[in-house]
Order: structure tokens, then sequence, then C-alpha cells
């Protein structure tokens, strides 16, 4: 007499008469469960006749919807230590996509670069080679010279 008692047997047969409700038991989004869904629940789970054991004494329908809604109310709390970690995961590897795309410019860039000294390389060895043969030209230029000099009388 004048307290609020809650009773959901009206609901809940017209839930459990639904013919898709087994589906949306399936579909049910578990990954948005709000904590006032969960504080809903609370009582049900907390309260020691209402597990599936003794629950399975009366219906094993009701058996399976106990379990069901246990296994949801495990699955919120896992995702609130999880759903963080998740969020700093999918973080993490935006930053080590950022990360590797600029190492692949870098990469890139050093390829270039490598593809640039290989090339300077190469140069400076043709460089070199001609020197080598520049130098020769000149000894043997002034070989020549020298032997020219000794024939006209020097």
């Amino acid at each position: 007499p004048g307290s609020k008692v809650s009773t959901y047997w009206i609901s809940a047969q017209k839930m459990l008469g639904d013919i898709n409700f087994l589906q949306s038991l399936l579909e049910f989004d578990k990954e948005n469960i709000s904590a006032s869904t969960i504080e809903k629940l609370q009582p049900f789970i907390n309260d020691p006749e209402s597990t599936p054991a003794k629950i399975s004494k009366v219906s094993q329908a009701a058996t399976s919807l106990c379990a069901w809604a246990r296994a949801i109310e495990k699955y919120y709390h896992v995702q609130q230590v999880v759903k963080p970690k998740r969020i700093a995961l999918a973080k993490a590897e935006e930053q080590l996509k950022e990360v590797l795309e600029k190492l692949d410019a870098k990469k890139r860039q050093l390829e270039d670069i490598e593809a640039v000294v290989t090339g300077l390389l190469q140069k400076y060895d043709i460089a070199m080679d001609k020197k080598k043969d520049l130098e020769l030209q000149v000894l043997q230029c002034e070989a020549q010279l020298d032997r020219a000099h000794k024939l006209l009388g020097g």
C-alpha cells in the first residue's frame, strides 16, 4: 500500500510471445549497453533466487534467458575495461600508420639519394680514369718533347 511494486510479467509475456524475440536477442547491441540498463538488471543478477540453477527448476526457457542476461551483464563490465584499451589501440594503430607512411617516404628519399650518389660515384670513377689517361698522355708528350729536343740538337 502506497509503495510501487515493479512487475514485469505482462511486459515479459508480450516480449516472450513475439516471434522475433530470439532474433532480437541474437542481434542485441551489446556494444552499446547503457549503465542505466545494467542498473535495472542488477537487482535480478544479485538476487540469489534468480540464478540459472534455481530458475532451471521452474523453466528451461527462463534458465536460458537468465544465463543470457548474466552473460550480457558480465560482457558490459568487461567492456568497461576493454573499451578504453580498444580506443587506445585504435589511436596507436593510427599513429603507427602515420609513422610507417613517413618511414616509407623517407625510404624513397633515401633510395633517390643513393641513386644520385651511385651516379656521382660512377662519374667520379670515369673522371679518375680520364685523369689517369691524361696524366699518361702528359708523360708521353713530355717524353716525345724530350726526344724531339734531343733530335733537334738539344
